[in-house]
């Protein structure tokens, strides 16, 4: 691979040399202006929660759907009293009886919601139906009378102020438009409706708020809830850690002759000489103060045309394996000018790594979703099997009033296998929102997946899916993929790099000009991030944006600042329920969901930064089957799902002891062990991921076995039977109790017992499927074992105590009759019933936690010939949080997933118990940056 790097730098260099002199010496001075870092953007913070009801504001899919910030549940999201997302606590509640002609409504008893909006801001409220089949329908603010329209009477310590609506709208969900210009609002069992209030006269403490609606027709009684509406939040800077890479090492002036670097320019007048094709419409350059001195080119889009920009790289002219990379970095600053945004399309902006064969054939219309097979003679279109790209593309400028309509979201139009539309997939960058006038860093990564049965005549094989793509913006990932399908032969490789590309919409031109500009391209075989300045540490703006002071320093550990408290959320703290003492169980309240054997797993999917997931109990200690998370967005834990209830401790009532569901379809409470995964949105899991429970064990007091498994949709809120089969193998509770995600083949590995046998639950079929007997083994301490996949290297790990000493294990996937190895470490680890391993695929390290080291953790290095020694360093905890750590009993099992690692912010997350101690992250001494 080296050599193919150094061919391609040597083919760019030689591109170079032909370049005459004359302006050498701008590019030299370009170079040596970095002196001074990006500027930090100090402007005031863009409004958050501004509902609009106009044509491009709210739909049943879309909080705002001129910037496609999507609802996590279709029809819209809200907050309950008790902060819960989806929640079932009503800050009021009202009726609408049936047949009873025009009336008014009118709802005390909000000053705790209006109060909550001054303090947090004013987000709206929602009106939903609890249950029932009745629909009620009220005025609108667009109604023709004024009196009937809705309004918020506030009383407060200063005087009564009638607040006027200033935006409504319903949610259907038997359309995608936006129906908020109506004159009624409907309200239904699937159709919800968002409310918003002016609360600019509301001034000191709040004594009472009243809604005040007017119903205009009726079909039956109709019982709602008003909820606080619970918008996306709107970023114009991404929010986490900011990963330094190889611009921040060695300087943005030494990137060019960089060994790791395959190009490296400005605008200069030389360096435009060197891409393989220029042109850019009506080019301007300058030179970039904020930039240090770089000249950036100013591209235009006029009404003559839909392009602007069409700049490549063109690494290799012929196809062919081993002619180019297979994986690159591309970075470049972008500035959109005031002007960019179009009211009559989108714009594909930037461009990307990519690969248009003109010379390839065509792929089978069956190799791809999009329901039409190709024209021929359009082989260098991507998504052949040959060809692929992924380019940048900014929604189309509303016409209306909506209030964040000068700002532009950031997706990508992508071109791969398996695309659903014909004209490219949109993927959508997180919810971040490019300001124009402001510069901002961004960076791809593409990764191509490898080719399994490569027929050597056609040199065409199986596409397997393992190719990364992933997007930072100002040194912050926001997106990243894992299981793509970029092509089907190993010939196609990375052809451009980069393609610089600026095109307006689909076929609809221009109708005035657009401006934007460019500036210091990068193509690198490792990760390039920000620039800094002078060795100094200064942050882009979305470091400064979203800079945390409870985010831990390498090395240390920390307390988070949690808002409340485990036990805050308990559904029963007087613990006299079925599903807690008052059944008969050992649990006070909701410790045993968490104490008793029972593990978390962390979902990235979740919200910005992600959250914990909590769910256990079973067995005599809780009948209490609820769904709970830690939200690192909002540091708050929150409980997702009511127990089910009443439960019967003995299993004799309210249970299928086949499948080990309640009547309510959902899952009985069990030890959940290290058997918790995430299912990702694009294996098959909901918008925000999906709870795995892949087998269910000591179920309720008869410490039922349950081989099938169940999944929770956290954006739908519902538990459902998963598999389609039982597990195959004998499912029983003692030895070792794992399962891990195995992203490359979309299977969820679980072992069970001595680990002697494997099985897995494959994500695409739903089916269990059992490897041989009586293979090598994992013969752990009951209770003890964890496992993790580590995809760089295609290996399970495991981590348990046996006869007495701590073990590593390793198992291959691609060869399950090996069974289980256990690994040669340099030094050994220090045993106990609570230990924890995790992953840090940015570290690429294994990180061993237990109670027993307590203010040490073991750095492991996996070898690169597994046999060898693997290297453990001990390292010191830092910081005074780990000394503090209240591990508590035996009782509490070992730690499972409650470590888990947090990609967002390179930090392990840990929650040792449910009393007292609270949550925690670990940030790994190691450095972050990769290469």
């Amino acid at each position: 691979m080296e050599e193919i790097y150094n061919a391609a730098r040597r083919e760019l260099q030689a591109l170079w040399n032909k370049v005459n002199d004359s302006g050498g010496a701008l590019a030299a001075a370009g170079r040596d202006a970095f002196a001074a870092p990006p500027a930090v953007d100090s402007r005031k913070p863009v409004p958050q929660g501004i509902l609009f009801d106009g044509a491009s504001g709210a739909t049943r899919d879309h909080w705002n759907a001129a910037l496609k910030l999507a609802w996590r549940r279709k029809g819209g999201d809200w907050r309950d009293a008790k902060g819960v997302p989806h929640g079932r606590y009503a800050y009021a509640v009202f009726s609408v009886p049936g047949n009873a002609g025009t009336q008014e409504i009118r709802v005390p008893g909000l000053a705790p919601l209006v109060e909550r909006w001054l303090a947090h801001g004013n987000t709206g409220l929602m009106l939903r139906p609890p249950g029932g089949s009745g629909t009620a329908v009220f005025a609108s603010r667009e109604h023709d009378d004024p009196a009937q329209r809705p309004r918020l009477v506030v009383e407060t310590s200063s005087g009564r102020i009638e607040c006027p609506c200033t935006a409504d709208v319903d949610l259907p969900r038997s359309t995608y438009k936006a129906t908020g210009t109506h004159k009624s609002l409907w309200v239904t069992s699937d159709r919800y409706a968002a409310l918003q209030f002016d609360l600019a006269d509301v001034k000191g403490p709040v004594r009472e708020a009243t809604l005040v609606l007017t119903t205009t027709k009726q079909y039956g009684l109709t019982n709602l809830d008003v909820m606080e509406l619970m918008p996306p939040p709107v970023l114009t800077a991404p929010h986490g850690e900011v990963e330094w890479g190889l611009a921040a090492e060695v300087g943005e002036q030494r990137l060019d002759g960089h060994p790791d670097v395959l190009f490296w320019g400005d605008f200069s007048p030389a360096k435009r000489k060197a891409y393989t094709h220029y042109w850019v419409r009506n080019a301007t350059y300058q030179r970039e103060p904020a930039l240090g001195g770089a000249i950036s080119v100013r591209g235009e889009f006029d009404p003559s045309d839909n392009g602007s920009m069409s700049t490549r790289m063109r690494l290799t002219k012929y196809p062919g394996e081993g002619r180019a990379p297979t994986e690159l970095y591309f970075r470049a600053y972008l500035y959109l000018e005031k002007d960019f945004l179009s009211e009559t399309d989108g714009i594909k902006i930037l461009g990307s790594l990519a690969a248009t064969w003109e010379n390839l054939n065509y792929q089978k219309e069956e190799d791809w979703g999009g329901g039409k097979k190709w024209k021929e003679g359009v082989g260098s279109d991507p998504c052949t099997g040959y060809g692929w790209s992924m380019r940048f593309v900014t929604n189309q400028k509303p016409a209306d009033d909506n209030p964040y309509k000068e700002l532009a979201s950031l997706g990508v139009l992508a071109y791969w296998i398996g695309q659903k539309a014909y004209d490219g997939d949109y993927v959508r960058m997180g919810n971040l929102c490019l300001q124009t006038e402001r510069w901002y860093c961004i960076e791809q990564r593409v990764k191509l997946n490898s080719i399994s049965d490569v027929d050597p005549r056609t040199r065409e094989g199986t596409p397997n899916p393992d190719g990364v793509f992933e997007v930072w913006v100002d040194g912050v990932k926001v997106y990243s993929k894992t299981n793509i399908r970029w092509r089907k032969t190993p010939d196609s490789v990375i052809q451009d790099a980069p393609w610089l590309n600026a095109y307006h919409g689909g076929r609809r031109k221009p109708k005035t000009t657009h401006h934007y500009r460019v500036a210091n391209v990068v193509v690198a075989k490792r990760y390039i991030g920000p620039m800094k300045a002078g060795g100094s540490d200064i942050r882009p703006v979305a470091a400064l944006a979203a800079n945390s002071s409870w985010l831990p320093e390498p090395g240390h550990m920390v307390k988070l600042p949690a808002q409340n408290s485990f036990y805050s959320v308990d559904p029963c703290p007087r613990s006299d329920c079925s599903y807690n003492r008052g059944g008969g169980f050992n649990s006070s309240g909701n410790r045993y969901v968490v104490d008793a054997f029972s593990g978390g797993v962390f979902n990235p999917w979740y919200s910005n930064y992600g959250a914990l997931v909590l769910h256990g109990g079973g067995h005599g200690d809780s009948g209490e089957n609820s769904v709970y998370v830690f939200d690192l967005d909002t540091m708050k834990f929150a409980r997702l799902t009511d127990p089910y209830e009443p439960v019967d401790k003995s299993a004799k009532r309210n249970i299928d002891r086949k499948y080990g569901e309640h009547p309510d379809g959902s899952p009985a409470s069990a030890h959940t062990y290290d058997l918790l995964a995430i299912i990702p949105p694009e294996m098959g899991g909901g918008r925000q991921g999906s709870l795995l429970r892949p087998i269910s064990l000591a179920v309720l007091g008869p410490a039922l076995n349950i081989p099938w498994s169940h999944a929770y949709d956290f954006a739908e809120g519902r538990w459902s039977r998963y598999s389609k089969n039982a597990c195959p193998m004998r499912v029983h509770a003692s030895g070792v109790q794992m399962c891990a995600l195995d992203t490359r083949r979309k299977r969820v590995w679980h072992f069970i017992g001595g680990a002697s046998q494997a099985c897995y639950l494959d994500l695409e079929t739903r089916e269990h499927v059992a490897g041989p007997t009586n293979r090598p083994g994992f013969g752990a301490t009951a209770d003890t074992a964890m496992m993790v996949y580590v995809p760089e290297r295609d290996l399970l790990v495991a981590s348990g105590t046996v006869k007495g000493k701590q073990r590593i294990g390793w198992f291959n996937p691609a060869k399950i009759e090996e069974g289980w190895r256990y690994a040669e470490l340099s030094q050994a680890l220090p045993a106990d019933y609570t230990t924890a391993i995790g992953w840090s695929p940015d570290t690429q390290r294994l990180y061993f936690y237990s109670r027993a080291s307590r203010t040490d953790i073991y750095e492991i290095e996996i070898p690169a010939n597994l046999s060898a020694q693997w290297k453990v360093t001990w390292r010191p905890i830092l910081g005074e949080a780990a000394g503090t750590l209240d591990w508590g009993g035996r009782n509490s099992g070992g730690l499972y997933k409650r470590w888990d690692y947090v990609p967002a912010l390179k930090c392990f997350i840990f929650m040792p118990r449910a009393r007292e101690t609270g949550v925690y992250l670990y940030r790994p001494h190691a450095p972050t940056t990769k290469g």
